[in-house]
């Protein structure tokens, strides 16, 4: 038997045994390309996937800041009803003479309608509110008693927030501010005194901002108001 080494990356022997030659090969270089090929495509695999996390990571992102800022927006919108409208309606303020703040207020509500549930006379129905209202339907874009529209940045489009009372009910008092209980009782010292709080009424509020030209970009919000 005679074995020979050529060098380089193949191996060869050589066997001679009754006049017959046989000549064996050993070659690494198939093995070697099929491992580059695995390694890769297992590189390949994992950048995709970093991509895909990071493209996946900056759209969450995206929406939960489009999210929170439609969100900011209603919380507006309802401050602003809350604190200017309702207070001023139901000192007896017509819509006309409390204007469109400059074109950033729609009624979408007639003053009739809008001062009967402001000033409920039967417990919580809306059956008793006048009959120009709309009923209690959820669909604030298109039954919504009036539409805020707050000004986008200069590169951003507006917000609208729309704004609906659901739900009245009379409290315990009046909005006269006349306290009928201020006297000391007859029959009872004054550290046995329980003064109530007095709440005249109480609303149920729907709200709902979407930016003007997209509106899948909303938030929504239920609020109770007690004037």
């Amino acid at each position: 038997m005679e074995t020979s080494h050529p060098g380089g990356d193949a191996e060869k022997s050589e066997v001679k045994d009754m006049g017959m030659h046989f000549h064996y090969h050993r070659n690494n270089k198939g093995v070697a390309l099929v491992m580059a090929l695995l390694m890769v495509t297992i590189s390949l695999a994992i950048v995709i996937a970093v991509l895909s996390l990071i493209t996946r990571g900056t759209s969450v992102s995206s929406l939960t800041r489009q999210y929170h800022t439609a969100h900011e927006a209603a919380y507006g919108g309802a401050e602003f009803v809350a604190k200017e409208i309702i207070p001023r309606v139901i000192s007896g303020t017509l819509f006309a003479t409390l204007g469109n703040y400059n074109n950033q207020v729609t009624y979408n509500a007639s003053n009739t309608c809008f001062s009967s549930k402001l000033n409920p006379i039967d417990g919580t129905s809306p059956a008793n509110w006048d009959a120009t209202c709309n009923g209690i339907s959820l669909d604030l874009p298109n039954s919504s008693d009036l539409r805020i529209t707050l000004q986008g940045t200069a590169s951003k489009a507006n917000f609208d927030v729309f704004v609906k009372i659901v739900e009245s009910t009379r409290g315990n008092s009046s909005t006269s501010g006349i306290s009928l209980d201020s006297g000391n009782p007859v029959a009872s010292s004054s550290a046995g005194v329980v003064t109530p709080v007095h709440i005249p009424f109480t609303y149920r509020l729907e709200i709902q901002a979407q930016r003007s030209v997209n509106s899948s970009e909303r938030a929504n919000l239920s609020g109770l108001y007690i004037y």
